[in-house]
């Protein structure tokens, strides 16, 4: 950063406005501010200060406390710096809080601090705005600097009086001022914290050999070292070793195991299998059992169906065997009641011979005639009444045959 132009109103001792401009300088020269005590020659280093960070260059002084006491109550204390970064030139202008003279009436009135940063082009000229408001001017400040307010002054300010101070100063107190003049604070932070981090390593490190000592202990009692013997690494190492075959040997005796219980259980499912294979074929026999018997009985009723088949022809016949039978025995029975009638026509035809031989009449004789052609009529019917009766008897049996035939069919008819 280089500075091109001051310019400070009301601020420090300058009671008006007082411009330094840097451009008159030559290029690159070096160049001393002095003065007699109280001339403002640190004020110009507060006043480069404040314009950047709003602060003094010492911290000891606020913006609000840098107001100068011989100013014009009408005067607003302001400064306006700019300076080059690089191949580009800025403005930051900053104005403190403030009491100031009224412009209109009587009495006072606070100003509110303001502060904006500003690209401005190659003929000084405003050309952009980048920041506006206290808080956002001094970021963005530390952002084109890369360096923090501390930073600034540790690195570029040196405040008057730190170094008169510390060539005076005994050991302590010029440790104590060249703490503060370079603010090595945080440097005694970070020993401090590298301090108490390696006193904590320390301890870890130790609770460490503490729990390996005891890891130690443990794993020799666990492998079988003598307790003579030191529970050095190697030691362990071999036991350890020692350990590891057992164990190699006891998973092959495990894996061997498990293979036999492999082979075990295929066993018992082919055992299973067996064992259910049987009950399948002891459960097909009794369904084959069930099935014969069920043939059995089917070949039984479709014999029965047989017959009830042929015996439907018969019905016919059956009907007429019965219808028969019924007029064979009307037959009968009235060849049975003429039969009855043949020994009263026989004795009614003696009487009549008797009478026709006492009276020799023409009614006897016609009544002797009538007599003997009822009883030849009646005679000549014995044989025919034999043959309705045999006639009878065998319709009486084919009824029976064919009724029974009819039974078996009706059987076997409800049996399908």
């Amino acid at each position: 950063m280089k500075p091109r132009r001051l310019v400070m109103t009301a601020f420090g001792p300058y009671a008006r406005e007082q411009v330094l401009d840097f451009d008159q300088l030559p290029a690159g020269a070096l160049f001393l501010v002095h003065g007699p005590t109280g001339s403002g020659k640190t004020s110009m280093l507060d006043a480069i200060c404040f314009a950047l960070y709003g602060e003094s260059s010492g911290t000891e002084r606020d913006g609000a406390s840098l107001r100068s006491h011989y100013a014009p109550d009408d005067l607003e204390t302001e400064v306006r710096l700019d300076f080059d970064l690089g191949t580009r030139r800025y403005r930051v202008e900053r104005r403190p809080k403030q009491v100031r003279a009224k412009k209109v009436g009587e009495g006072t009135t606070t100003v509110q601090p303001k502060a904006e940063l500003t690209r401005l082009d190659a003929d000084g000229d405003p050309q952009e705005l980048l920041a506006s408001g206290d808080a956002k001017v001094t970021k963005a400040v530390e952002e084109l600097l890369q360096l923090a307010g501390a930073q600034f002054r540790q690195v570029v300010v040196l405040p008057q009086g730190r170094f008169r101070r510390l060539l005076t100063a005994s050991s302590g107190e010029r440790e104590e001022i060249l703490e503060r003049l370079f603010q090595t604070r945080q440097y005694r932070a970070l020993e401090d914290a590298l301090k108490a981090r390696a006193g904590a390593l320390r301890d870890e490190v130790k609770a460490r050999m503490q729990r390996e000592q005891a890891l130690a202990d443990t794993l020799a009692r666990q492998v079988g070292l003598p307790e003579d013997e030191p529970r050095t690494v190697a030691a362990l190492r071999g036991a350890w070793k020692a350990l590891d075959v057992q164990l190699a040997e006891a998973k092959a005796d495990a894996q061997q195991a498990v293979k036999r219980a492999e082979a075990a259980d295929k066993a018992r499912e082919r055992a299973e299998a067996h064992v259910a294979l049987f009950a399948e074929a002891a459960q097909a026999a009794k369904a084959k059992a069930t099935l014969d018997a069920a043939v059995a009985e089917v070949d039984a009723q479709r014999a029965a169906l047989a017959a009830g088949r042929r015996a439907a022809p018969l019905a016919a016949r059956l009907e007429g065997a019965e219808t028969s039978a019924r007029e064979a025995a009307e037959a009968t029975t009235a060849l049975e009641a003429l039969a009855l009638q043949l020994p009263t026509a026989q004795a009614e035809l003696q009487a009549a011979e008797t009478a026709h031989a006492a009276t020799q009449s023409d009614e006897a004789r016609a009544a002797l005639e009538a007599a003997r052609a009822q009883v030849t009529t009646l005679e000549a019917l014995g044989p025919e009444v034999e043959a309705l009766r045999t006639a009878a008897q065998q319709v009486e049996s084919t009824a029976r045959e064919q009724a029974a035939a009819r039974t078996g069919h009706d059987t076997a008819a409800q049996a399908v």
